[in-house]
């Protein structure tokens, strides 16, 4: 989970808000483009199941990612968010 920890926190880094994860298995990261419900309708349009974070803190501007899948549909679910942080016109940490 290490390994998957590493990879999570950097390839989503350079496009969402985070902190690096610290003994869980997922990230909680700030949704970029200006609101949570406007990001999540984008994930499930490029098949990426993410949370928001609303159901697990206060803060409705968060969603949660799992890493713990598999090596290759990691990659390709994190390509793909960061295809929609792309889309929303985002970069370098939101």
């Amino acid at each position: 989970y290490r390994r998957r920890r590493d990879l999570t926190y950097e390839m989503l880094r350079q496009r969402f808000e985070l902190q690096e994860p610290q003994g869980t298995f997922y990230a909680f990261a700030k949704a970029p483009g200006g609101g949570v419900e406007r990001f999540l309708s984008k994930c499930l349009e490029k098949e990426v199941l993410v949370v928001a974070g609303s159901l697990f803190s206060q803060k409705n501007s968060h969603f949660r990612v799992s890493y713990a899948l598999g090596d290759e549909m990691l990659k390709e679910g994190l390509r793909r968010l960061n295809q929609v942080a792309d889309e929303l016109g985002c970069g370098e940490g939101n």
